[in-house]
């Protein structure tokens, strides 16, 4: 039930359906967090439901809102409870931060585990950290990765092509400077990518850089802040 209503009100978001997004809404301030965790009991469940959740209510909230800043959203946007079930309000940081990333702390580029030492959402928690929900949630940047709606049958594949597209774009090898371009979503969070070792086989084992070009040196590029919203993936 979870997982069909968050699939149904993302794409209610992607269509501009009213009646869906508002029904959803809801919905789910009726769920309480014993439903919760009854019916998200693995972490691929877990991952499908809070994507959606997350994509879903930013760009409600975001659209509400009425942004115009080219800096992008300010630190409160993301610590407000804007996610409202019937026993608990969660911010977009608290589901991204706390569940997703397993309680890791915003700053700490994914290596400091426990940014919350009193985190109230640890029954919530995945319980391995999966770094390809990096590649799905979108905050509203231009920088962000597409918005891709999850359901459970196809979250696999939508979790390693959106990795792909993102890393595709963003990782770019200039053979002449011996440099590799990096968008710098991946310094944010290198630690969750097992530091930049790690990183680096990343990009090798897909296929994303080659072989001569693994001892290149890296540059990052900055994260476009900027504001656009409804950023969809087309299929």
């Amino acid at each position: 039930m979870l997982l069909q209503l968050s699939n149904d009100f993302i794409d209610a978001i992607k269509r501009n359906d009213t009646d869906i997004i508002n029904r959803s809404l809801q919905a789910y301030k009726e769920i309480n967090e014993l439903q919760i965790l009854n019916e998200l009991t693995t972490d691929k469940q877990k991952i499908v439901f809070w994507s959606n959740v997350y994509n879903g209510c930013f760009q409600y909230c975001a659209q509400k809102a009425n942004p115009s800043d080219e800096k992008g959203f300010t630190k409160l946007f993301f610590t407000t409870k804007c996610i409202i079930f019937k026993d608990l309000e969660l911010s977009f940081d608290d589901v991204e931060h706390r569940i997703l990333r397993q309680n890791r702390w915003k700053y700490g580029l994914g290596f400091i585990k426990g940014g919350n030492r009193k985190n109230p959402l640890t029954s919530l928690m995945l319980e391995k950290l999966d770094f390809r929900v990096h590649f799905i949630l979108n905050c509203g940047a231009k920088s962000c990765p597409l918005i891709v709606p999850l359901d459970i049958e196809t979250a696999e594949i939508k979790l390693e092509e959106s990795m792909l597209i993102y890393m595709a774009n963003e990782v770019l090898t200039n053979r002449d400077e011996q440099l590799i371009y990096i968008n710098k979503l991946f310094l944010f969070y290198l630690g969750d990518f097992g530091g930049k070792r790690g990183l680096k086989r990343l990009f090798f084992e897909k296929g994303i850089i080659k072989k001569d070009a693994l001892n290149y040196k890296w540059k990052y590029v900055a994260f476009d802040k900027s504001i656009k919203l409804l950023n969809f993936r087309n299929n």
